[in-house]
């Protein structure tokens, strides 16, 4: 009995862990979230991006939250794609920056490239990129390994 349990609850928990590559504390990710929204957040019980991507994954769910926390239902789904940008295994917050810069705004957006191209397209950016952005910028490697999961991960925002 137990024999037929272990395959379906490892699946479980690996599907599950993968799910969310990335998980950070609502209130360290600012610049992306605002000390403000942050507070307002954690008040509503959400604590980390991944419970962000959870409680904002629909329009319903997002206008609940917006009641709750006083912050607009459009910043509320601008935010919720930046924490579901952050599944991706290689991808904090200063990534989801750095792709929002180079016109990546979501998970979807992400799947739709090319790894060279968005290479390319970053390093045009170079020069007007604040510092903290320029230390290491992803070669076209890490790109398509990103766009890669991208592609792989189940879509959670609607």
């Amino acid at each position: 009995m137990f024999r037929k349990m272990i395959p379906a609850f490892f699946a479980t928990v690996c599907s599950a862990s993968a799910a969310f590559a990335s998980s950070y504390p609502i209130d360290g990710v600012e610049p992306l979230i605002q000390p403000n929204e942050a507070k307002a957040l954690s008040a509503a019980g959400v604590t980390t991006t991944q419970a962000l991507v959870e409680r904002g994954a629909t329009p319903k769910a997002r206008k609940e939250l917006a009641t709750t926390t006083r912050i607009p239902e459009k910043r509320l789904l601008q935010l919720v794609h930046m924490a579901d940008l952050m599944r991706v295994s290689g991808i904090g917050p200063k990534m989801v920056r750095l792709l929002g810069k180079a016109g990546i705004a979501t998970l979807s957006d992400l799947a739709k490239q090319d790894g060279a191209k968005l290479a390319a397209s970053i390093e045009k950016l170079r020069p007007s990129l604040d510092s903290d952005l320029k230390e290491k910028l992803p070669d076209k490697e890490t790109l398509s390994h990103w766009i890669g999961q991208a592609k792989a991960l189940k879509p959670l925002v609607k």
